[in-house]
């Protein structure tokens, strides 16, 4: 039987839409001092996509690149844009991409966070537990 023991445990967040794993992530811009953002783990997600109607203004100054987007709840890829940045995220700082596409707008969160973000921790989803679970990997 695998091992489960895991040294973070992150309930989910019950919202309008059910119960969800919502996780803060700490934003490094350039112009003002670090922002956090509440983001939901979506598994299927590779990276973290930002709404870019009510995140983008904190990116001033960035290299903010064309780009299509696809997923984040559309069949189709379209129009966003992307660049790379620097977040804390669970006590750790990542360097990673940044995607900014039309989302629907969700007062509990402003974007998603993907496997990318992860990939220095062990982690595990249990939704019938309503908990994420993480350590990290050293």
């Amino acid at each position: 039987m695998p091992d489960k023991s895991f040294e973070i445990t992150i309930p989910f967040v019950e919202t309008e839409e059910g119960w969800r794993p919502i996780v803060e992530v700490r934003f490094f811009t350039k112009d003002t001092a670090p922002i956090t953002f509440l983001l939901e783990f979506d598994t299927g997600a590779e990276t973290i996509c930002l709404d870019i109607d009510s995140c983008e203004w904190a990116f001033r100054g960035f290299d903010l690149q064309p780009e299509r987007i696809s997923g984040v709840g559309a069949k189709r890829s379209r129009p966003g844009k992307k660049t790379k940045g620097r977040i804390n995220f669970l006590g750790q700082e990542i360097n990673c991409e940044i995607l900014f596409a039309k989302m629907e707008s969700k007062t509990w969160r402003q974007g998603v966070i993907g496997r990318e973000c992860f990939r220095i921790f062990g982690f595990g989803y249990w939704e019938a537990s309503r908990e994420l679970y993480a350590t990290l990997k050293l």
